[in-house]
């Protein structure tokens, strides 16, 4: 079973993922409006929604694999290209299934399908690299069971 912490710490890790996406959705808003087109605030709104989305599920879909796969491991014994592995495949997993979903129903052409899922994989790669290296300069956590909580600093 999954305790209260680990839970919270894949809750900030989709969030944090969640975040750092959604600029990856105005760069191809920027593009069209750009161009002189008027990009409908309806549609902009939408689209950065669901980029959101898929930041936060993959972010959870990392934190998870993570958690189940390096159960036995403290993040200085994790090594950076693992971790960006399983970051590539929580950020490529769902968006890949959209994109086959669309490629079917809207026609998207494959060469859209694998651009758009292989920028999915490297921003989860980085993503998670990133994750990693900001998780082994925070201070070490040490759990006080005296009084049931987390302290900062060393024993």
């Amino acid at each position: 079973m999954m305790s209260i912490r680990t839970l919270r710490a894949v809750l900030a890790t989709a969030a944090t993922w969640s975040v750092a996406w959604v600029p990856f959705a105005l760069v191809p808003l920027g593009m069209v409006a750009a161009s002189g087109q008027g990009v409908p605030l309806r549609l902009a709104i939408r689209v950065v929604m669901t980029q959101a989305t898929l930041g936060a599920i993959g972010g959870a879909l990392f934190a998870a694999a993570l958690t189940f796969g390096s159960q036995t491991k403290r993040f200085d014994e994790l090594r950076i290209v693992p971790v960006g592995l399983w970051g590539a495949i929580g950020g490529l997993l769902l968006p890949l299934v959209v994109q086959l979903v669309m490629r079917t129903d809207v026609g998207l052409p494959l060469v859209a399908v694998a651009a758009a899922t292989a920028s999915s994989a490297v921003l989860g790669a980085t993503c998670a690299s990133v994750t990693l290296w900001i998780a082994r300069r925070a201070p070490e956590q040490i759990y006080d069971r005296d009084d049931n909580r987390l302290t900062s600093g060393a024993a």
